[in-house]
This record gives C-alpha cells, sequence and structure tokens, in this order.
C-alpha cells in the first residue's frame, strides 16, 4: 500500500449562500486513484482572478481529509467577504504527486432586511424568545445529523483500515472508536469525544502507512471530566508485548485519578510529574484503548471566584474619602476585570486541551489578582491607622484636628510673650544701672596672722656636755 498516484478531483457545485459576510460553497473532492489518500485542501476568496489563496486573499483556510479508493467528500465550505461584490471562490488540494483546484466567480451581496424600524423594535423581545425556542427545539436534531455524519466517516474509515490490511478493524481498540451508539452520541461533547477518537484512528493510520514495523501509540482528550485516551496498535504479524507509558499533566494528583483502567500511576522525580504504565500484550494487527479518567481540576471555582471581586470591590469602597480612594479604586477595578477574564476564558467549551491551557493561564492571571488583594488590604490597614491615630479630614473630627492646632499656635505664642518679658526686664535693670553707677566700696584687707616663733630643737648631745662643764 503506498501513498503515491491518487489525483484529486475537485468540483465546486455551487454557492449556495452568497449573502456577506458568510459566503458559502458546496464542494466535492473525490479519490481518483487506486489507494487511500489524505487530502489538504486550502479554500479562499480574492477579489482577482489572476490571484492565488498565497496572494493575500480576502479569506483563506485549510483543512485534510483521508479519502478510500473512489470515495468522494462532500463539504460545504464557509468564507468570510466583508463588503458587496464580484470575487473569486477558489480551492486547491495537494496530495504527493500534484495538486488539483477549481474556482468559480461569483457576486457578494448584502442580506434582504424586511420591516421598518418601528416593527423591529416593538417585536425584537418577541423574536429573540424566538430564536431561542428554535435553537433548542432543533438542538437534538442537529446532535442526530452530526451522528450520522460521523457513523458514516466510521464506516468509510473502517473500509480503509481493511484496506491497508496492516490492523484488524474489530480488534478491541478500533472496535470501540469505531463503535457508535444512541447513548454515547446524546450531546455535543459527546459528538466532538467522538470526533476526537476517529481523528486519533486517524493518526494511528497514518502513521502505520509511514512505519508498519512498529507498535504505535496516540494520546488523545475527552471530556468527562476529563479522559486521557491511549490506542496502542501492533501492525506486525507477530505478537508484541509494550512497556506501555505515559505521563499526566503535572497538576494531576493520585487522588484525582477517578479510573485508571487496568493502569497504574506512579511518581518520577526527574519529570517531577505522576505517570501512568502497564505491560500490555498486542495479538498480531490487534490493538487495545486505555482511557484514565481523571477530575477536572482545571477550573476555579466559581463561587470563590465571586467571592474574591465582590470583596475587592468593598475594599474599594471603603477607601473613598481617604487619601488612597484612587489607588484602591483601580486596583479593585483591576481584580474584578481580571477575575472576569478567568471566568471567561474557563468557561469557554472547547476541546480538553484548549481547556488545560487555558487553566494554565488563568492560574498566572489567579497569581496576579493575590497579589493586587494583597496590596488592597495594606491599603486598607494604612487607611485604618490614619483613621485612629491622626483622625480622618471629615465629619466630627475636623473640629479636634482644628483644636489642636490652635492649641499648639497659643503655645508657641504664650512662649514667645514670656521671652519677650524677661528681656524686657533685663533691659531695664542694665539702663537703670548705666544711670545710676555705685561707688566702688572699701574692702577691709583680710587679717593677718603673727608668725610663730620656731623652736630650736636641743641636741642632747650639747646639753649633756653643757652639763659636764659645769
Amino acid at each position: 500500500w503506498a501513498l503515491s498516484g491518487s489525483p484529486a478531483e475537485v468540483v465546486i457545485n455551487d454557492i449556495s449562500d452568497n449573502e456577506i459576510p458568510s459566503i458559502v460553497a458546496e464542494v466535492t473532492i473525490t479519490n481518483e486513484g487506486g489507494s487511500a489518500q489524505e487530502y489538504n485542501y486550502t479554500w479562499c476568496v480574492v477579489d482577482d482572478e489572476s490571484d492565488g489563496c498565497d496572494d493575500a486573499p480576502i479569506y483563506t483556510a485549510s483543512a485534510a481529509k483521508l479519502l478510500a479508493a473512489d470515495e468522494s467528500y462532500d463539504v460545504d465550505l464557509e468564507a468570510t467577504v466583508p463588503t458587496e461584490g464580484t470575487y473569486w471562490f477558489k480551492i486547491v488540494v495537494d496530495y504527493v504527486s500534484g495538486t488539483s483546484g477549481a474556482s468559480v466567480q461569483f457576486d457578494a451581496v448584502a442580506a434582504e432586511t424586511g420591516g421598518d424600524d418601528d416593527d423591529d423594535d416593538s417585536n425584537e423581545s418577541s423574536n429573540s424568545g424566538s430564536s431561542q425556542r428554535v435553537s433548542l427545539s432543533t438542538l437534538d436534531r442537529d446532535i442526530s445529523d452530526l451522528r450520522e455524519m460521523i457513523l458514516a466517516d466510521s464506516a468509510k474509515l473502517s473500509k480503509t483500515i481493511n484496506l491497508i490490511g496492516n490492523v484488524d478493524p474489530k480488534s478491541s481498540g478500533f472496535k470501540s472508536l469505531l463503535t457508535i451508539g444512541n447513548e454515547s452520541m446524546g450531546s455535543l461533547r459527546d459528538v466532538q469525544d467522538k470526533v476526537t477518537e476517529i481523528r486519533s484512528i486517524t493518526t494511528v493510520v497514518r502513521q502505520i502507512t509511514e512505519d508498519a514495523g512498529n507498535v504505535k501509540v496516540n494520546s488523545f482528550l475527552e471530556w468527562g471530566s476529563v479522559k486521557f485516551g491511549f490506542l496502542i496498535s501492533n501492525p506486525t504479524d507477530t505478537e508484541q508485548t509494550v512497556q506501555f507509558k505515559s505521563f499526566l499533566p503535572e497538576e494531576v494528583r493520585p487522588e484525582h485519578v477517578l479510573d485508571l483502567d487496568g493502569l497504574q500511576i506512579d511518581f518520577d522525580p526527574l519529570a517531577g510529574s505522576y505517570y501512568v504504565h502497564s505491560s500490555i500484550v498486542l495479538a498480531p494487527h490487534g490493538s487495545v484503548v486505555r482511557k484514565v479518567h481523571v477530575e477536572d481540576i482545571w477550573q476555579f471555582d466559581e463561587e470563590e471566584v465571586e467571592t474574591l471581586k465582590r470583596q475587592a470591590l468593598e475594599m474599594g469602597e471603603s477607601l473613598k474619602g481617604t487619601q488612597y480612594e484612587a489607588s484602591g479604586m483601580l486596583i479593585a477595578n483591576d481584580i474584578e476585570t481580571t477575575l472576569g477574564m478567568i471566568l471567561l476564558r474557563q468557561g469557554e467549551t472547547l476541546e480538553p486541551q484548549i481547556h488545560i491551557l487555558n487553566y494554565r493561564e488563568n492560574k498566572l492571571r489567579m497569581a496576579s489578582v493575590e497579589q493586587n488583594m494583597i496590596k488592597l488590604r495594606e491599603l486598607v490597614t494604612e487607611a485604618d491607622a490614619s483613621r485612629g491615630v491622626f483622625g480622618r479630614l471629615s465629619g466630627i473630627q475636623i473640629g479636634s484636628t482644628w483644636m489642636i492646632i490652635v492649641a499648639i499656635i497659643l503655645g508657641f505664642g504664650m512662649l514667645a510673650a514670656v521671652i519677650f518679658a524677661m528681656w524686657r526686664s533685663q533691659m531695664r535693670l542694665a539702663s537703670h544701672l548705666m544711670q545710676n553707677p555705685q561707688p566702688p566700696r572699701d574692702i577691709p584687707p583680710p587679717p593677718s596672722r603673727r608668725p610663730q616663733p620656731t623652736k630650736t630643737p636641743v641636741r642632747k648631745d650639747v646639753y649633756h656636755d653643757r652639763i659636764d662643764a659645769s
């Protein structure tokens, strides 16, 4: 089985909707080769016939489709055209040995409107409610139509796998993913999960066509809450034992896992995250599917987010009338906007991969919210301290503030008066002394003391000499 030599026939059947801004073209792509082929196709709208889809088109998009030999694919391709005028709708299909294309000219027109403005205003509420009822009433029908389309694609894919011959579409893995029952297609998320499973099969088939000598493992994510799926297939003619191992997102802990589906969970200290593993035996051309069911931990509790928003607004309101009012309101508004963005992003119904990425972005936003909450609490604390020590510059405490100011001024005035009085008294005393000088008084000298006679010590030897002489 080879991918070469499978040209495609491309036909633009009709421009089924030429009203701006959304243009719809009905296109058929047919595999004219003798083997299955995945076709990458690009469509665009240009305003010059000589322009291609790479020459700055007004609108361009691309997709891919796997077609079995002689299989045709009918699809409605949408394009956005902003203004009325003459345009060319073009499509180019790439395959291994070349390209195929088609183009058609059409006139884009404005949508027709009926009734006057008064009628529109009077019926606005009833029209809105009618549209909602129509949308709800047609939801089940749309899901049923999608189910039929997926069922047809599943049957075609099963035939393609049979043509390849390297894997058995009836093996447990492929069969579980290709089987479509009414109970598994009850909501739009169920439809999205089934499309994800079929896309996983398509990826494995492509890998097998490129290399049929090794076991193939393809991972995919599904809702409910979040399921990590693994399609493991053996395209060889011999039995294979696979030492399967796959890492889980870094946020997952064992207590978050609801169902391991026969796998084991362990922690890798080098990677810093948990992983699931098992030894799986695959029969020749066999396949298995394992799904690890994990609690949806990639979202913030809406009640906690609303509580944070309310606290921020209340603290911002409490700063009114203080010197921190402007700063507090700016921080509170920033917190409210960021929390609103968190709720908006995590409420988007997208693929589980995007859901996890949005959570990680929201985690950074929540970190900034926590920092701003700390700043806001500090402002409130400073404002409360200012009220306690100095009093507010408003209301009944204005009088107290002015009383303190007046008391300080009076104190300085009294001190200045006392100093002035002391200075004036000194100046008067000095002037009086200068006008009436006093004569100097005679001060008697201090009484003198008589000098005491000095006693001459009598030498004992002289005294004894005198006695001997007598």
